[in-house]
């Protein structure tokens, strides 16, 4: 009997989020994808990580740390390598979002009256993917799935306000039944963090004007919502995350 499918996601799904913040740029993102292709994934990105990972894919520590275990490959080993788990990714996926923006950006889009009640940019990139999730099943015909679970990459520090914040997000949404349940993993021991902190390392060297084969590679063969926006196109969805909001 084949899984029902609400606008191209197998159900029961779930996903997996990433934070990232270095510098001025800060964003969030990850994957949904349903339960059976999640267990089939994580056997397959295990296999075909080396056996000196011990399970664990980094992007930073990847392509900088020079005691990581890529280290003695050349970088062409390395592109090819990381090719290979973005098509991994986006095989067992069925959809894939994240945005990157500029802190000092964000801030020049607040008024100033208003700066006092709106939340750092890292609220609004989470809320602004669970806005694109929303609206994606808004937009396409069908009815909303049951509650997608997600799993967020737990962190020193930053696990509470990501908990409140999707929480509020969910409560203000509760009628449309999309947004279940949030945990927190370790990104070691859990490939789909892996592939969301994949995701995100290469969205922010997309945005720092890059080229990317990875990004190519979710797009092509993905059903992708990622983006890098202007600072008039950060103005615009900055306006349309906290209108949802109210």
């Amino acid at each position: 009997m084949p899984l029902k499918t609400i606008n191209g996601i197998f159900l029961p799904a779930n996903g997996f989020l990433d934070e990232t913040e270095k510098g001025d740029v800060v964003g969030v993102g990850g994957w949904i994808g349903n339960y059976a292709s999640w267990n089939n994934f994580e056997r397959r990105w295990f296999e075909l990580l080396p056996s000196e990972a011990k399970g664990d894919f980094h992007y930073t520590d990847y392509w900088h740390d020079p005691k990581y275990w890529s280290a003695k490959w050349s970088h062409s080993k390395r592109v090819e390598f990381m090719q290979q788990l973005a098509e991994l990714i986006v095989e067992h996926t069925s959809l894939g979002l994240g945005i990157l923006v500029s802190k000092a950006e964000y801030e020049e889009t607040i008024p100033e009256e208003d700066k006092h009640e709106v939340k750092e940019a890292v609220y609004f990139c989470l809320a602004h993917c669970l806005r694109l999730l929303i609206e994606h099943f808004d937009t396409m015909p069908g009815q909303p799935p049951k509650p997608l679970s997600f799993m967020h990459d737990r962190k020193t520090s930053k696990h509470e306000w990501i908990g409140g914040w999707y929480t509020f997000v969910r409560n203000r949404f509760q009628h449309k039944n999309i947004l279940g349940d949030l945990s927190f993993g370790t990104r070691a021991e859990e490939p789909g963090l892996q592939a969301a902190d994949l995701l995100m390392g290469e969205l922010r060297r997309y945005r720092e004007g890059h080229e990317s084969k990875i990004i190519d590679i979710f797009r092509q063969k993905n059903n992708v919502l990622v983006g890098r926006p202007t600072k008039d196109e950060l103005r615009e969805l900055v306006r349309k995350a906290y209108e949802m909001m109210q």
